[in-house]
Order: C-alpha cells, then structure tokens, then sequence
C-alpha cells in the first residue's frame, strides 16, 4: 500500500510515482462506481455490515458471555453467494460442535495442567493457519479447541467456555442464513448475464467516446462519464462471479 501511494525507498524521501499514482486514481474512481446498489459487492457490503449489526445487537441484548463470537461468526460465514455461505455455515457449525464436545471430553478426563492447556492450545494453533485455506470444518474444530483450552488458561471453567462458544456461533450461523435468505445473490444464471452486461457496457463507453472524437462540439462529459462509470461496475461485478465460480 505504502508503495501505490509514494516511493519512499528513493534517496531525498518520498517521491511520488505516476504510475502508482494512476493506479491509486483507478482503484478510487473504481470503488467510487461500485457505490450503487447495480454492485455485488456494494450489495454484499450492506448485507455483511446489517447482519453483523444484527448479531452485535442480540449479544448485547442477551448479555452473552463472550457475545464477540456472534458477530464474529457472521463475517466468518457470510459470503457473495449463498452456496458457500451455507457450506461454510454447516461447516462451521459442525466443526464447533465436534471441537466443543470434544475439548471438553479431554479436559474433563485428563485434567491437563497449565503446561499441557499450552501445549494443547499451541497445537491446535498450527491446526488453525494450516488448514485454514484448505478445510473450514477442521479449522472450526481446532479453533473451538483453542479456545476452550486457553479459556482453561484463564482460569474459566471447559463446559462453561465450550457452551458459550457453542451457542454464539448458534446464533452467528443463524443470523447469516437468515440475513441471505432475505436479501439472496443466485449464481446460477449470473454469469452469462454479467458477461453479457460487460460487452454491452464497453460497446456503450466505446460509442461514447468516439462520439465525442467525431463530434467536438457536442461533447458531453456527463455521458461518457456514465458509461464508464457503468463498465467499471459491469466488469467488477463479472470478475466477482467468476471468482466464485472458480471457487
């Protein structure tokens, strides 16, 4: 980031570059298009920031223990399309439940000591980032773990931390289904239809501006403003669809 706003590695200080100065002024003009309800990712924007409002909202009302998870769990789970909104969602929730009961099974049994709860809690650390980008059902289990057991370190009781857990994430998991359930982003027929939008939107841009090549005079600034406003929400909202596909 520091590099797209200036180059300060050159010799006398910060210097700006403009190429990077370019792409900052891209990157603004192309979050400055997508500020419409026309965007994906303006409308998962506001979907995302309501429904962890929501979940924040029912933690405080009910007082729970620990009610950062509940929102937590929403930015979690919630994504652009609902499919792997709701594989995450029953991930998560299995991988807590798994990780809940069987923490506490361990810590009820064994009885670990300061050093082991350490140790344990250091292993299931390494679980957390190494399968983090590869399986969402194993990282939950050693994320529940870890935190029943460093919540052990803390002195607060397994059963008592594994339940809390279990039941934020309850509400957190609900409210993210809920919240997409409402206000849904179906993939199924959006690819053709993006795809479409974006050779459209640049055949209209593409026309605006060569009007304005052909016919000086009649210039109108507004209008090819618009249509590149218009292409730069198409194509973000294209690339966003194939990236879901991809994934």
């Amino acid at each position: 980031f520091r590099r797209v706003l200036f180059r300060s590695d050159r010799p006398g200080g910060p210097v700006r570059d403009g190429r990077d100065g370019l792409d900052l002024r891209r990157l603004r003009a192309t979050i400055a298009a997508n500020l419409t309800l026309r965007s994906s990712a303006f409308r998962h924007a506001i979907r995302l920031a309501l429904t962890v409002t929501a979940a924040v909202a029912v933690a405080r009302a009910c007082e729970l223990p620990h009610g950062y998870w509940a929102p937590l769990t929403v930015l979690w789970l919630l994504r652009p399309d609902f499919g792997s909104t709701f594989t995450r969602g029953l991930q998560r929730y299995a991988g807590t439940t798994i990780g809940a009961i069987a923490a506490t099974v361990v810590a009820a049994t064994v009885h670990p000591g300061q050093y082991e709860l350490a140790a344990a809690a250091t292993v299931l650390a390494v679980g957390i980032f190494a399968f983090m980008w590869s399986n969402y059902a194993l990282t939950a289990i050693c994320t529940t773990g870890w935190v029943v057991f460093v919540a052990s370190l803390a002195g607060i009781p397994e059963l008592r931390a594994a339940a809390d857990r279990l039941l934020d994430t309850t509400i957190g998991a609900a409210l993210t289904l809920a919240g997409y359930l409402l206000w849904p982003t179906w993939e199924r027929a959006g690819i053709p239809a993006a795809v479409a939008e974006v050779i459209e939107t640049d055949r209209g841009y593409a026309d605006a501006v060569l009007r304005s090549w052909l016919d000086r005079m009649g210039r109108d600034d507004d209008a090819i403003r618009r249509a590149r406003d218009g292409a730069r929400v198409a194509r973000t909202n294209a690339e966003a669809e194939l990236r879901r596909s991809l994934d």
